[in-house]
This record gives C-alpha cells, sequence and structure tokens, in this order.
C-alpha cells in the first residue's frame, strides 16, 4: 500500500487534470526504459535450449522476452527472434534443425520455427518414451570369511576391485 500511496502522491498535484495524472504516472514507470530494456536484451541474447526443460519452455521464453522488449519499445525483429531460437540450439541434439531452418533461403516466421522444433521433440519422444539413462553397477570380490589364503575360488589374489558395467 505504501509504494501506491508513494506513487500517487507523486504523481498528483493540486488542480491536475486526469490526463496531466495520468501522464505523470506513466513517465515514473517509463523513467527506467532505457536500462530495462538493456537488461532484456542481455537475458535475450544469452537464452539457451539447455536451460529449459523442453522446447516449448525455450520458445515460450523468447516470446515473452521479445514482447516485454517491445513493451519498452526495443522491438525485435521476426528475423531476429528465429535466429536467437537457433543460436539458442547450438550444440544441442536440435542443432541440426536449427542449421537447417538457418540455411532456408527466406527464414521462417517465429511459430513457423517453433512449430518444426516441437514437432520434431514430439517425434523423438515417440521413438524413445522411456530414455535409459548410464547407470553404473559397482561391484566387489571380497575374500570370504572362511577363506584365509587371500586367494579366491579361482586360485588368484582377489583384491577389492571396483568393476564399472
Amino acid at each position: 500500500m505504501d509504494l501506491w500511496h508513494n506513487l500517487l502522491m507523486n504523481a498528483i498535484k493540486p488542480k491536475a487534470t486526469a490526463k496531466e495524472t495520468w501522464d505523470a504516472i506513466a513517465h515514473i514507470f517509463q523513467d527506467n526504459q532505457a536500462s530495462r530494456a538493456m537488461a532484456l536484451k542481455t537475458c535475450f541474447t544469452n537464452i539457451k535450449l539447455e536451460s529449459f526443460s523442453s522446447i516449448s519452455a525455450y520458445c515460450q521464453e523468447l516470446k515473452v522476452l521479445s514482447d516485454q522488449l517491445a513493451n519498452v519499445e526495443s522491438p525485435i525483429s521476426n528475423a531476429n527472434l528465429v535466429l536467437q531460437l537457433v543460436t539458442g540450439l547450438t550444440n544441442t541434439e536440435y542443432d541440426a534443425i536449427g542449421m537447417f531452418i538457418n540455411q532456408t533461403v527466406l527464414l521462417p516466421t517465429f511459430s513457423q520455427a517453433r512449430s518444426r522444433l516441437t514437432q520434431e521433440e514430439t517425434r523423438r519422444a515417440s521413438y524413445n518414451p522411456n530414455p535409459i539413462t548410464g547407470t553404473a553397477l559397482h561391484t566387489s570380490l571380497t575374500n570370504s570369511p572362511r577363506d584365509t589364503s587371500g586367494r579366491g575360488s579361482s586360485g588368484s589374489t582377489t583384491e577389492n576391485r571396483g568393476w564399472v558395467l
């Protein structure tokens, strides 16, 4: 409540019209527009697929950042949005799709590029619905409590050995 009270106290002047008050409030919110745009552009240019759980989440964040940049009068063109989408795919399993999108004569719209990527994500998921992650099994050979010779049943010395399968 204090924030709004302070805002209104700074914006409302005696005998001001509603438009003058509105303009004063807008000025307060737009005062940091340049620094906000710079921070958003930094986030936009550094976004990578590897930071997200899915293509959809990655594309959604790109779109949100693009919309926020437009709101601070720093709009991103469709071409730059698609190029950033592709750049964020570098060194991921979708790198080849990104290269394909990038090498088309006319860049697709962001919606078309997103659609191609989500279709590929769905296709890959259908081929491998339960991906097996690498696991390691650690075993060790130990001497039996009755064997005091230091040799296993094959007659060779069995020191603790870890075998990874």
